[in-house]
């Protein structure tokens, strides 16, 4: 309170609010219930007129903080959107407060994620027009829960066609409800809701099969696991035992046909009844024309000896066969 002229000091000082004495002296602290005019009156010991100054004090009603979320459950990691629920009206500025650490000034709505499973607490500080300060401490009011792990075994693991039956049995953690796999993911070739199932890759030939498992437990949170299965082709070699190199279009040359023929360790030798070396290749997809040694010359129709020397891509195991074969021209 500031105070001067007139004769005859000391002041009285009178104060008022909404026409009600609310005390006297120089200073004075009081905490109006509502909106209203603060006066104070002025006499001094000379009997000077009274002069009177007035202030209008305006008493907001408390604000209770309100705020929404998109949900307040979910997996880890959980992205959630919250809201400040009051009017807009009511604020100026809304700070957010995560039992996790987290903290973001002036923001009515914001995407928070929890990055671990457990219960958190959030608070919510809003600032009115006025400048008055509400606070909202909201305790455990997001859950983020653990998920599950899938995983699975597979048997028998490596097998050979057509042998190609697979067993597969769940090893997940957690309280899981729901299996769902996926036989080959690329291609799609079957799938199945059972916790244990058997499945039946293609039996005429090997592959590497994409297998996903895909678990979801009692609170709706998932988790997939995707291994491969392997299934070789069975070692297979076959060699015409007659060829006609007459240029018809027919069975026109020698070649080697298989599974599980490694192509990098593969050497196909052909000799004549006399042994001497008429062909040679270390190469699966070069055929024999008749021709001598690769050139120009052809041999003379007859029997001839064939000789054999490749591994399996599978087990690597060496196989060296001998057999003969028939040109008729």
């Amino acid at each position: 309170m500031d105070s001067d002229g007139g004769m005859g000091t000391p002041y009285t000082y009178t104060w008022t609010f909404n026409g009600q004495q609310i005390g006297t002296g120089y200073t004075l602290s009081y905490q109006p219930q509502q909106s209203g005019s603060y006066c104070v009156t002025i006499t001094d010991q000379c009997e000077s007129p009274a002069v009177q100054d007035c202030i209008e004090v305006t008493v907001e009603d408390p604000l209770v903080v309100q705020l929404e979320s998109d949900t307040t459950k979910g997996c880890f990691p959980a992205d959630i959107v919250f809201n400040v629920g009051n009017d807009p009206s009511t604020y100026s500025l809304a700070s957010w407060q995560f039992s996790d650490g987290g903290f973001e000034l002036n923001a009515s709505q914001l995407d928070h994620t929890f990055s671990l499973p457990g219960v958190y607490d959030v608070g919510l500080t809003l600032v009115s027009p006025a400048g008055c300060v509400y606070e909202g401490w909201f305790e455990n009011y997001i859950t983020v829960y653990s998920n599950p792990t899938a995983g699975y075994h597979a048997s028998p693991q490596p097998t050979t066609a057509p042998e190609t039956t697979i067993d597969f049995f769940d090893y997940s953690l957690g309280s899981v409800v729901e299996w769902y796999w996926t036989f080959d993911s690329i291609n799609n070739l079957g799938e199945s809701f059972e916790q244990n199932p058997r499945f039946e890759f293609p039996i005429d030939h090997g592959g590497l099969y994409p297998v996903t498992l895909m678990v979801t437990d009692a609170n709706g949170c998932v988790d997939r696991v995707t291994r491969w299965i392997e299934i070789h082709d069975i070692f297979n070699v076959f060699i015409p035992n007659t060829f006609t190199p007459n240029s018809d279009g027919f069975n026109d040359v020698l070649f080697v046909q298989g599974t599980d023929i490694d192509p990098n360790r593969f050497k196909f030798t052909v000799f004549d009844r006399w042994g001497e070396e008429v062909f040679e290749t270390t190469d699966p997809s070069i055929a024999w024309t008749g021709s001598f040694q690769g050139g120009d010359h052809y041999t003379p129709d007859g029997m001839y000896i064939w000789h054999l020397i490749v591994y399996s891509i599978s087990t690597a195991e060496r196989h060296e066969i001998t057999g003969h074969v028939n040109m008729i021209r």
